[in-house]
Formats: structure tokens, sequence, C-alpha cells
């Protein structure tokens, strides 16, 4: 993990202790602790923000083409 969060919303979800994929471009990368890997990757922006991504699975194309639609 090298994002902090900034809001509660991001505080309260790295508080649940969520499995850490990884990191890309500056992004955090977890899966949910609820549902798992039943829903999408969650993001921690460089911005310290929560934010759901539409990928289903660590896929560093993927997730690099979703960092990229964002910018």
């Amino acid at each position: 993990m090298t994002n902090l969060p900034t809001t509660p919303n991001a505080t309260k979800f790295l508080g649940q202790a969520p499995h850490f994929y990884g990191s890309l471009s500056g992004h955090d990368f977890y899966e949910c602790p609820v549902n798992g890997e039943d829903s999408p990757i969650k993001c921690v922006t460089p911005a310290g923000k929560i934010v759901t991504t539409n990928c289903m699975d660590w896929d560093t194309d993927e997730l690099a083409c979703w960092i990229e639609s964002r910018a």
C-alpha cells in the first residue's frame, strides 16, 4: 500500500483489511473485503480516494486501460 486514505469511505474500506493485489501507475488495487472476487476490484487513487473499477480480475493491461480512461 502506497496511498493513504483521504476520505472517510477510503479509511473505512482500508480498515476492513482488504486483500492487496498490487500497485500500478500510482494506484493501489484491492479485492472487496465483503464480496471478494465476485465484485469489481477496488482502487485507492493517488489522491487517497476509493473507487470501484470495472475490472473483475487482476489483469494489469485491463487496469492500465481503466486508469487511462479516468485521465
